[in-house]
């Protein structure tokens, strides 16, 4: 007697509570059909949250319940509406590019801003002393230096999958370390010394020389090594095309140039963690005129679609 006082038999229900009982029934299990680990993160977590939201939803519905009488369609309407939030992030997360490409993209080539405009602050963070600038200027990146000074724009790499932001609809895959990183840009540098700084990630640093490139680098055990590379238009001032790798792809961290690999190294544990174009450290013969365009960094997770 008190099934049938309660409406729960659907036997009893009218043709708009039997939809939306069913409707309350599929949607936890096509949740649960369409599980993805690397967006929707671990199973056990997953599962408790399933679980939460139906019992939350089920609860509801009996509070409704109370309220109003047998025929009305509002505790269906009310668990379902408890419900849908937490499939609508499942679907995003699993349906958003990330999860399908198994990569993060992140790149810049400065146009719509105008001459003498910082670089965006949602892809950069510059770090000047006094009497360094980082501009858009002709729709690049200009850094200049002057000598014993420090100047540089910090490419932001994670700013679109930091943690920190509680980026809840992101794939939670895309939060982990990447498996590999792809750094492409355009870029010439005028020395006012010696030596010019181009770019320095964690376990790489590019500085342009009268004859190419001079390239400090992290051995497999944490020490620093360096090599010379020789590359005279680099050195001469003009743009090039730059292609900083480490990627499951090859063993080696590598720098290609034009297209073509002068540099190659085995890669050290652990990504980059930043990329700063300019001068990150001073010194008598450093200092110049970084100009940087058409930047593109990849995060790359693995795994299909990757």
């Amino acid at each position: 007697m008190r099934r049938a006082r309660l409406g729960l038999s659907p036997l009893g229900l009218a043709r708009g509570q039997r939809v939306l009982l069913l409707t309350c029934l599929a949607l936890p299990v096509l949740r649960l059909v369409t599980y993805d680990a690397w967006s929707d993160g671990a199973r056990g977590e997953f599962l408790r949250m399933l679980a939460f939201g139906v019992g939350a939803a089920g609860v509801t519905w009996g509070l409704v319940r109370l309220m109003t009488d047998g025929r009305s369609l509002l505790p269906w309407i009310a668990a379902v509406g408890v419900l849908l939030p937490g499939d609508v992030v499942h679907y995003v997360r699993v349906g958003h590019p990330i999860s399908r490409t198994r990569e993060y993209v992140l790149a810049d080539d400065f146009q719509g801003l105008p001459g003498g405009s910082a670089p965006s602050p949602d892809r950069w963070l510059p770090e000047l002393q006094a009497g360094a600038t980082a501009l858009v200027s002709d729709g690049r990146l200009e850094v200049r230096t002057p000598p014993n000074t420090v100047g540089f724009a910090g490419l932001r790499l994670a700013a679109g999958v930091d943690p920190a932001l509680n980026l809840f609809w992101l794939p939670r895959g895309a939060f982990r370390p990447p498996q590999g990183e792809v750094l492409e840009w355009e870029g010439a540098l005028e020395r006012l010394g010696a030596h010019g700084i181009m770019l320095e990630t964690r376990t790489v640093r590019l500085e342009v020389t009268s004859y190419g490139l001079r390239i400090t680098y992290m051995l497999l055990d944490g020490r620093l090594d360096g090599a010379d590379v020789e590359a005279l238009e680099v050195g001469q001032g003009r743009a090039q095309r730059f292609r900083l790798e480490r990627t499951d792809a090859h063993p080696l961290q590598r720098l290609l140039i034009e297209g073509n690999q002068v540099w190659g190294r085995p890669k050290p544990e652990g990504e980059w963690e930043f990329a700063r174009f300019g001068a990150t450290r001073t010194g008598d013969e450093h200092g110049g005129t970084l100009t940087v365009d058409a930047v593109r960094y990849r995060r790359l997770y693995g795994g299909p679609g990757g």
